[in-house]
């Protein structure tokens, strides 16, 4: 697979995410500034990615498709697009919502997905950082969230 298939795999499946976190936020209107800002965020950090090969292309770091599953991150974005069709049933709850969210966030710093990039310029190091630093705070609220629901 090539370096620039494997970036925009990476960009596509944040961007899948972005999607569904909007569509939660449509549904549970009284949520949606949570949603909408999360939904915000993983377009930035698909901006990022695309970034990232420009880095790449420059010589300053590679695509290490060595540490990429193609399979898993198939499976994880055809997951997430059928997810968005689920959030619209009417047994779907706004826990589930939170629990699928942290599911898919989990997922991205178990698979570790941005370790494909490897590279020694600042830039390339700082992106990846970021990103990772992002998703763990996407952790961190989901749960803030979830509890706070919980408690209503």
């Amino acid at each position: 697979m090539e370096k620039q298939e494997i970036v925009e795999l990476l960009a596509l499946h944040e961007e899948a995410i972005s999607k569904l976190y909007s569509v939660i936020g449509k549904r549970f209107i009284e949520y949606q500034n949570f949603w909408e800002k999360l939904a915000e965020e993983e377009m930035y950090h698909a901006g990022s990615i695309r970034k990232l090969l420009l880095r790449i292309q420059d010589g300053l770091g590679i695509v290490n498709s060595e540490k990429f599953s193609f399979s898993k991150l198939s499976e994880s974005l055809a997951d997430i697009q059928g997810a968005i069709g689920r959030v619209e049933e009417p047994d779907f709850t706004l826990q589930d919502a939170l629990s699928l969210s942290l599911s898919i966030e989990e997922s991205l710093l178990e698979d570790k997905y941005f370790d494909v990039f490897v590279g020694n310029c600042a830039e390339v190091k700082q992106v990846q950082y970021c990103l990772e630093a992002a998703v763990k705070d996407h952790c961190q609220r989901i749960r803030q969230m979830a509890a706070r629901v919980k408690d209503i």
